[in-house]
């Protein structure tokens, strides 16, 4: 464990209090009520390995996300009244409400290299699922607060992470068994889909909250802090309306995408 040198964190912040109160009579003491010091968020401990490991991963992270990115390039579109100018093959298909849609998409270009292209990109999605599951559970880890968000932001993404590996189960199976692929199942894919997202804008959210908390206590990166944390609630507020009106959930996943390059050049 590692004393930040930041208001707000711990470490020297008992002595600070007894220089502060030799000048200032309506500095805080420290044996002050405790409640009033948790509600305040004075005390932070950061994990040195959290911290090192939230960079590292974020970087891997969006290295995949750009990976994933291109490979859905090989994706044949074709006829584009069927996709939208910027909706994602991958998200159509994963939204798709009925066997008609899956079809239409994946005869775009040719249908063996559409299907391969998909299949593809759902197993590279595997690893990338690891990989935000990661990045979220490491910023709940770099401070140590009384707060309960970074257990609610935990719980919350690892939900997101199952429900993100069921839908790609079954969006494999109906790929595979395309000309058999029932309407029950895409149905299901797509709630479990829409589900998703839902607890992903939740989780993102909760995390721009908690860092929030972080940035008005974190004087030496507030800013870059704030950055991270606005680009969630963008984030979380397009995905919200992408659950009802779909092609919005694509431009949601820039501003999180903005916020791991933040995230990676805080904390590399």
């Amino acid at each position: 464990m590692i004393r930040f040198p930041i208001a707000g964190f711990c470490g020297e912040q008992r002595e600070s209090h007894i220089n502060e109160s030799k000048t200032n009579p309506y500095a805080l003491p420290p044996q002050g009520n405790e409640n009033l010091r948790l509600i305040l968020n004075e005390v932070f401990v950061q994990d040195t390995s959290a911290h090192h490991w939230l960079g590292v991963v974020s970087l891997i992270t969006i290295v995949w996300a750009v990976a994933m990115t291109l490979e859905t390039k090989l994706f044949e579109k074709g006829n584009q009244s069927v996709l939208d100018r910027f909706e994602s093959p991958i998200v159509a298909l994963e939204l798709a409400d009925k066997p008609a849609r899956v079809l239409a998409l994946i005869y775009l270009g040719d249908r063996r290299r559409n299907t391969c292209v998909m299949s593809m990109n759902i197993y590279m999605d595997f690893a990338f699922i690891a990989l935000y599951t990661s990045v979220f559970w490491l910023f709940a880890e770099v401070c140590k607060t009384e707060s309960k968000l970074p257990t609610y932001i935990k719980i919350g993404i690892i939900l997101v992470a199952l429900l993100d590996i069921t839908e790609n189960a079954l969006m494999l199976r109906s790929l595979h068994d395309i000309n058999l692929s029932s309407e029950r199942r895409i149905r299901i894919t797509r709630r479990i889909a829409l589900t998703k997202w839902t607890l992903l804008a939740v989780a993102s959210l909760l995390l721009a909250m908690f860092i929030c908390g972080i940035a008005s206590r974190n004087l030496a990166h507030s800013l870059p802090l704030k950055f991270i944390a606005g680009f969630l609630g963008v984030s979380a507020a397009m995905t919200l309306l992408g659950v009802f009106v779909n092609r919005w959930i694509t431009f949601g996943i820039m501003p999180l995408f903005c916020a791991l390059l933040c995230t990676t050049w805080i904390f590399s």
